[in-house]
């Protein structure tokens, strides 16, 4: 079983597992966001991005990164738990940390065939982001907003909201990650079903190896070999 500070890896590893996805004729799935206290909203996108391709890869803002975007007081939770999480949920093959105020870098270096985001950010989408993912011809996906946010989490801790509507529950699986998660239950590797990303050597071209030398510096919770130690 792959432990999940496995699947939290560099972004020039996830190039290079990227060209490898494309090579098998795979189709790498991205979305993005701070996934701050982690909960059924965030579980039921993540579940419908990866419907959606062969792999899904989730770029996480860094805790000064969430800072900027949310004020002072978040994360509440560290981007060590927040990435650790992420990577131990079945549908996530890997996460990649990243500092900036948004990740078109990240987003050139990879060039996913899909974009999944809540339709909740159509109209406020990062311009940078946006032109990115239209550079690389990216299939977007806007999926329907949750009831759930971190927000209304933390003001029902501080007693300042009510209890969601009752009867709101995760939906299951999806039917094209039901084998995976069959073999994950009577003992398999779901990882190896789901080609889950591996530190490649060579076979980047040099176009591909100049986007990820362009990505952002490494961030400390990763080592330098790709994979997290």
């Amino acid at each position: 079983m792959r432990r999940p500070q496995d699947r939290i890896i560099t972004i020039e590893a996830a190039a290079a597992w990227r060209q490898a996805l494309r090579d098998r004729g795979q189709d790498l799935v991205v979305t993005n966001g701070c996934f701050d206290v982690l909960h059924a909203g965030h579980v039921q996108a993540l579940y419908a991005a990866r419907s959606e391709g062969d792999a899904l890869l989730v770029l996480l803002n860094s805790d000064e990164s969430v800072r900027r975007a949310k004020g002072p007081g978040r994360p509440i939770c560290g981007v060590k738990d927040r990435a650790t999480m992420l990577a131990a949920l079945r549908c996530v093959d890997a996460v990649v940390i990243f500092e900036g105020a948004d990740c078109a870098l990240e987003m050139e270096a990879l060039e996913p065939d899909v974009y999944v985001k809540s339709a909740e950010y159509i109209s406020t989408q990062n311009p940078a982001e946006k032109a990115a993912l239209e550079h690389c011809g990216v299939r977007v996906v806007w999926i329907a907003r949750s009831a759930h946010s971190t927000s209304g989490v933390v003001e029902r801790i501080r007693g300042a909201a009510p209890e969601p509507p009752a009867g709101e529950h995760v939906p299951p699986h999806p039917p094209e990650l039901q084998a995976a998660a069959d073999t994950a239950d009577a003992g398999g590797t779901a990882a190896d079903a789901t080609a889950s990303p591996q530190p490649a050597g060579g076979g980047e071209n040099a176009e591909g190896e100049s986007r990820a030398a362009s990505a952002r510096t490494l961030h400390p919770l990763v080592g330098s070999s790709g994979v997290s130690e």
